[in-house]
């Protein structure tokens, strides 16, 4: 059903972004990029969203937007971790975590947090992933927000690839750290964890 909805939010992005250039209004223009560049990268057409994304992000930066630096840096962090790029997808989701705690958006801070950890375990940190997993599950009960169902199934992959990778039990223990870690020592862990070298280059 989403993917109907989404061929149809396209054609209204798509209006409201000529209208916003007509008009010359930057916010405008920088949304309907960046909410155009999300429907295309959920319809898996990445090299055209992440095109938008890079248009949207340097006007929210010159508005000093952080809620919308915040989203455009969320999806281009889905398409580089959708284009085998994990490290890259850890750079943007972290500045997502980052813009988006000054803005005060508890929900999107327990999305970014789902994000984070499954690039974790892209990255061959599982426990690590499982601690913030279980940290984001704490966070979604405390603030009230149920998983979008259009999500269920890609979350529940992450979730059995790091039971893949750790073990049912030493995933529990993990997932119950998280739960009982302070949102602020969730964060903390985030921003602490060292970024791989880049291909061609020496550790960072």
């Amino acid at each position: 059903m989403w993917e109907e909805d989404d061929v149809r939010a396209q054609g209204l992005l798509e209006e409201s972004l000529a209208l916003a250039r007509t008009l010359g209004n930057a916010h405008s223009i920088a949304l309907a990029l960046s909410n155009l560049g999300g429907v295309l990268t959920r319809q898996g057409r990445l090299a055209h969203g992440q095109a938008l994304l890079d248009e949207s992000l340097p006007i929210y930066e010159a508005l000093g937007d952080k809620d919308g630096m915040a989203a455009a840096h969320g999806i281009l962090g889905t398409i580089a971790e959708r284009n085998g790029d994990p490290r890259h997808a850890l750079i943007h989701f972290r500045r997502t975590l980052t813009f988006t705690q000054e803005a005060g958006n508890q929900e999107r801070v327990v999305e970014c947090l789902e994000d984070i950890a499954g690039t974790l375990e892209s990255l061959g940190m599982s426990e690590k992933a499982a601690t913030l997993f279980g940290a984001a599950e704490a966070l979604r009960a405390a603030i009230d927000v149920p998983r979008p169902k259009r999500v269920q199934a890609e979350y529940a992959g992450r979730i059995q690839d790091v039971r893949g990778t750790l073990g049912e039990e030493a995933l529990e223990a993990a997932w119950a750290a998280g739960r009982s870690m302070p949102l602020e020592d969730a964060i903390a862990l985030v921003l602490a964890v060292q970024l791989p070298p880049a291909h061609g280059q020496g550790p960072q």
